[in-house]
């Protein structure tokens, strides 16, 4: 199916503070076959633009950096059903170099993607109909709601492992090291993998080969800060690996990972 046929009959809303760039991604996505785009000059905007139209967002393109209300905002009102907003709604983040503090927040908020300022049209595309295509689940509004700031950002994954803290912190070598069933949760799949044998070898792989449900051996930063990103251990399901690629195209820290493959 062409990008036109996929985007028929698709609503976006574009929520950015300079106007040149919400022009640019609106014309982006009707000549991508958009059937409306609305426009919002902050957070606040966009969630009385959500209220007042009767039709449903098929997707929300957000700045992160946005005053009086930024787009970190805007996505923990949607992931929380503010003002009885669509909890489930495709957020995609627009984000430049300098805005790794805002990472971790929209990690764990569930941004469903992140594009690169300044944005370019196949990128931007490519992003939203990977979205369109790949629906996934949501966590409750509780979990939503304790993200602040960049705390909570454990359970950033839509398919967390049991987050119980390891009983002693993981040693990585530069290829490869040894992850005993003592550092992995009582009753996680982690676990279960572990019986099985009686030592789970973790590696550092490339971002683009790690294997979907990989388990997260070693915490991943924002880029050279002290900000918790992703807690080891984790399933790495597609949604997660997804976001990380996007994310290395801004910070290339994201570029390898530790991990525990799954058995083939």
């Amino acid at each position: 199916m062409n990008t036109e046929a996929s985007l028929a009959n698709r609503h976006f809303l574009v929520v950015d503070d300079e106007g040149f760039i919400r022009t640019l991604v609106a014309r982006f996505l009707k000549r991508a076959g958009a059937a409306t785009v609305v426009e919002a000059a902050d957070g606040g905007q966009a969630m009385a633009a959500i209220a007042s139209y009767d039709m449903t967002f098929d997707a929300v393109i957000s700045d992160i950096n946005m005053r009086p209300v930024n787009g970190i905002d805007l996505l923990r009102a949607i992931r929380t059903g503010a003002g009885g907003l669509k909890r489930n709604t495709p957020v995609l983040l627009l984000t430049a170099h300098g805005e790794a503090e805002f990472v971790a927040e929209a990690m764990a908020l569930d941004a469903d993607a992140f594009v690169l300022k300044p944005v370019e049209r196949k990128s931007l595309i490519d992003r939203i109909l990977r979205v369109l295509e790949n629906t996934r689940p949501i966590a409750t509004v509780a979990h939503y709601a304790a993200v602040n700031g960049g705390h909570g950002v454990l359970a950033a994954s839509p398919a967390p492992v049991d987050q119980a803290p390891p009983t002693k912190p993981l040693q990585v070598s530069e290829d490869a090291f040894a992850v005993t069933a003592a550092v992995i949760p009582r009753h996680s799949p982690a676990r279960a993998a572990a019986s099985a044998e009686p030592v789970a070898v973790a590696h550092r792989v490339a971002l683009e080969s790690v294997k979907p449900n990989s388990i997260l051996a070693q915490d991943i930063c924002v880029s050279d800060t002290s900000t918790l990103l992703l807690g080891a251990p984790m399933i790495l399901t597609r949604v997660v690996l997804d976001r990380l690629a996007d994310l290395q195209q801004i910070h290339d820290s994201y570029s390898y990972v530790v991990v525990i493959e799954p058995h083939s």
